[in-house]
């Protein structure tokens, strides 16, 4: 399967001194609501969403989403060990900024896709959400991948942005088009479920 997570906003370069916690929650909270979206309407994954407890021994949401229970909140990662899928990405990133001019200004690219790695995944400790709780509708809290260690390779494209800074945005913003591409490594399937499909 293919599916396309979008991002407009200031992804920030994660340094030795910033890991820039915060920003990549953020970022995190912005691909939960597509993700939710996606759940909701993609099989196998909604039979996993209205799966009745203990129906046919399968795991429903919230008994699945229990697995990835950490620091306050219930993770529900959508490539993940269990379901045996693994992913690629392929990223257009643009920015506001002349041609050549990516890596040198608003911190280097390779940190800038550390940050937006991170918010990818399940964070790693309590100290990457300590300042954050769940909303109502961040509970299960949908991630991308349980670990980044799932995405097999990636791809990106740079380029500029040309749309017009809408009120209140700042020039650094970028706008991200992350193509994610899963793909099964084992045939059986988890619980009977077929992920061939995604």
């Amino acid at each position: 399967m293919e599916l396309r997570l979008i991002y407009e906003g200031p992804p920030k370069a994660a340094t030795r001194d910033n890991s820039r916690a915060k920003d990549k929650h953020l970022i995190r909270r912005e691909f939960h609501k597509q993700l939710a979206e996606l759940w909701r309407v993609q099989r196998p994954l909604t039979e996993i969403a209205y799966a009745l407890p203990d129906k046919d021994q399968r795991p429903s949401l919230k008994s699945f989403s229990n697995q990835y229970a950490r620091y306050g909140f219930n993770f529900l990662p959508l490539i993940n060990k269990p379901f045996n899928l693994v992913c690629s990405l392929d990223i257009l990133f643009l920015r506001r900024e002349s041609p050549g001019e990516l890596v040198r200004h608003g911190g280097d690219l390779d940190n800038r896709l550390k940050t937006l790695f991170d918010a990818l995944r399940i964070p790693e400790t309590g100290h990457e959400i300590s300042e954050f709780r769940p909303s109502d509708e961040e509970n299960p809290f949908y991630c991308l991948l349980e670990d980044d260690a799932l995405i097999t390779d990636f791809q990106v494209t740079t380029g500029r942005l040309l749309t017009p800074l809408k009120s209140g945005q700042h020039s650094n913003e970028v706008f991200l088009v992350i193509k994610v591409r899963t793909r099964v490594t084992k045939t059986e399937g988890f619980y009977g479920f077929d992920f061939s499909a995604l």
